[in-house]
């Protein structure tokens, strides 16, 4: 097995969430590169708010393993707010299980957070040094998995990412917003975006790229990173950058978050400052993430 990239070996690769949004285009994207033998489970497989039934799984099926990817998360904020426990129970709990299992196995833990553990108060690209302040269960509960990740495992990578769009869509969402904005223009439907919250959209496409150079590289500069499109925009300036790029001319009407009263609240401000990872890999502008994703889809050339 060796030569097969820069001399290593075959790396056994377990990713949970297989069948979402992000898991779908890592699985795609590990499998494409005969360095990595690739476990792909989800769900129907093992119920991760289940601990015991989620250690008798890796002990009796997963065995011995390089990395563990982790990408099963409730990551509906609705849901979220209205389900408390339930999603403390499958976006925290069970990474404590998973960076136990790693650290015993001397594997490596991947773990997948997001912007909403920041407050969005600082109104300029959020680093790794910022301290969060979640204001809702998702980020709070993505937030405690990311400290049972650091309290039981070393050899982990956090990555925090920001307003995702891939070829799979959301299972628990339906969908997403590229998607969606498309859909609603070519029916003709009145179009009111929000303009008054910024952040940084990423490409699931782009996320893969980064977690597999990151495991084919063996880079050991474990720690929490941010991983976005480069810059940043509003809902209502990447509307218009998707219609722009597929050609569509429908009108769209800027409207303030303040316009939807909602008991769950959201970041104003959530863009990240990339510059750490951006010395491991390269990070493409959001627009970039965009134009790349509409080809794949077909929606562009």
């Amino acid at each position: 097995m060796a030569n097969l990239a820069r001399g290593d070996q075959v790396k056994k690769v377990v990713v949970f969430g297989s069948y979402g949004q992000l898991g779908t285009d890592l699985v795609q994207t590990l499998k494409a590169k005969k360095i990595f033998d690739v476990l792909a489970f989800d769900r129907e497989h093992v119920d991760f708010a289940d601990e015991k039934a989620l250690r008798s799984f890796l002990n009796l099926k997963v065995g011995a393993v390089d990395a563990v990817i982790n990408c099963v998360a409730v990551t509906n904020t609705t849901f979220c707010e209205e389900h408390c426990e339930e999603t403390y129970k499958i976006n925290a709990l069970p990474q404590a299980v998973l960076a136990q299992y790693c650290s015993k196995m001397k594997a490596s833990l991947i773990y997948f957070s997001t912007d909403y553990v920041f407050s969005g108060e600082k109104k300029k690209p959020y680093t790794e040094n910022d301290v969060p302040r979640p204001i809702n269960i998702y980020g709070t509960s993505k937030l405690a998995g990311e400290d049972l990740v650091r309290a039981y495992c070393d050899k982990h990578f956090i990555f925090r990412i920001s307003s995702l769009f891939g070829i799979a869509g959301a299972l628990g969402k339906g969908g997403n917003f590229v998607e969606t904005m498309i859909a609603k223009a070519k029916k003709g439907e009145d179009l009111k975006v929000i303009d008054d919250q910024i952040m940084s959209p990423t490409s699931t496409s782009e996320i893969a790229r980064v977690v597999c150079h990151f495991l084919e590289n063996n880079l050991t500069s474990y720690g929490t990173y941010h991983f976005s499109g480069r810059g940043e925009c509003s809902w209502y300036e990447f509307t218009k950058a998707i219609f722009s790029q597929c050609s569509l001319s429908n009108p769209v009407t800027r409207v303030s978050w303040k316009d939807f009263p909602s008991a769950l609240r959201r970041p104003e401000y959530s863009a990240f400052d990339t510059a750490k990872i951006a010395k491991l890999v390269s990070v493409p502008s959001w627009e970039e993430h965009l134009k790349n994703y509409l080809i794949l889809k077909g929606h562009t050339k």
